[in-house]
């Protein structure tokens, strides 16, 4: 168990995240839909406050330093719109008023 948790015992630093959290805006709202996602109980050794906190960070580093990559044109449903688009894994899926769906790879675009 890390220092932080044997000096000022486990609730402690479960508090500490907590807090960072409600500081940017991470609320318990955010922590019930993590433990719906993972449909398990999220146990007390992976405070959901500290990971939550962890994981934002990491996206706004992101964000903000790793370089663009280009931009893919997919093309595929003629000129209609597209009225739907998901995203699974390393697959895009999209609809479109032409009554079409299209399965891409993520990565190569086809």
């Amino acid at each position: 168990m890390c220092v932080i948790c044997v000096e000022f015992g486990f609730p402690a630093y479960y508090r500490l995240w907590r807090e960072k959290c409600y500081q940017d805006n991470i609320t318990e709202e955010d922590v019930k839909v993590l433990r719906k996602t993972f449909k398990r109980n999220v146990s007390e050794s992976e405070n959901p406050w500290k990971h939550l906190f962890l994981t934002k960070r990491r996206v706004e580093y992101n964000w903000r330093h790793s370089d663009l990559k280009p931009a893919k044109i997919l093309r595929g449903h003629d000129e209609h719109v597209v009225t739907c688009l998901q995203f699974h894994g390393n697959k895009i899926v999209s609809g479109s008023d032409d009554s079409t769906l299209k399965v891409w790879h993520a990565s190569s675009g086809q």
